[in-house]
Order: structure tokens, then C-alpha cells, then sequence
């Protein structure tokens, strides 16, 4: 399984694409791990389980944050790139915003290109440590 993306109508960005069938097996073996986590016979994998469940809430995390960030991004971008009345009358804002969509842009960017959002995923979810990779370095 990888993740899927689609293109920004008015941007051109490619954003995370919201896959029901990722998310659904995701949630399918986080239950299968709920129920291996409280067989009688768990014992000499309990360590392995717990450490796979935690991987998967991560992962699941990851995902739910990086969509909410998309849709929260996209709305806003919608509101201050779409009309010049309220970029006037919200200059402030409107300035904060461009530094976040730059921000969004670059980090954005950086990830798709360079590491992959499934490679990071991937990796995470085989690697013995429990810890989500950092990106080397926004440009």
C-alpha cells in the first residue's frame, strides 16, 4: 500500500489524498492488535505487539494531523488568494498567512520530493526504533 495524491485545483499542489482503503486496513490491524494484546497466549510477543500498535497509532496520528493541516491550509489559501478585499482588510493576517504558506509550500515540498511520505512511512513502520525520522533540513 502507498499513499495516493491529488492536485490543488488552484495552486497545482499535490496534497495527501484522503485513501479510504489506507486508513480503513490501518484501523483493521490496530484492532487486530487490540485483540492479539489481550489473547491468554501474548506473553512472549507482548513486547513486539505493543511496539507495533504504538507504530500504528503514529502512523495513523501522521496522517490524520498531515490531512487536517492540508484541509486547514487549503481553506485559508482559498480565503486570502481568492479575494483582495479581505487581503486589504486583513493585511496582518494576510501577511501572516504568505509565511505560512511558504512554509507550507517549502515543507511541503521538501517531503514529497526528497524523503516520500510513504518512504518515511514505510521506514518507520519496519525500523526497530519507535521514533518518527525528522527531515534533514528545510531549504
Amino acid at each position: 500500500m502507498s499513499l495516493s495524491y491529488e492536485t490543488h485545483t488552484s495552486t497545482g499542489t499535490p496534497l495527501l489524498k484522503a485513501d479510504e482503503n489506507l486508513i480503513e486496513t490501518l484501523e483493521d490491524n490496530q484492532v487486530q492488535l487490540q485483540n492479539i494484546l489481550m489473547s491468554k497466549y501474548v506473553e512472549y510477543f507482548q513486547e513486539e505487539v505493543s511496539g507495533w500498535q504504538r507504530k500504528l497509532m503514529v502512523a495513523d496520528l501522521v496522517i490524520s494531523t498531515w490531512m487536517s493541516v492540508q484541509r486547514t491550509w487549503a481553506h485559508l489559501n482559498a480565503i486570502f488568494t481568492n479575494s483582495h478585499d479581505i487581503r486589504c482588510q486583513l493585511a496582518s493576517e494576510a501577511e501572516r498567512f504568505q509565511g505560512i504558506h511558504s512554509d507550507f509550500q517549502v515543507t511541503h515540498a521538501h517531503w514529497r520530493e526528497t524523503v516520500g511520505y510513504s518512504a518515511v512511512l514505510f521506514n518507520y513502520l519496519t525500523s526497530p526504533s519507535l521514533s518518527m525520522p525528522a527531515p534533514s533540513h528545510r531549504p
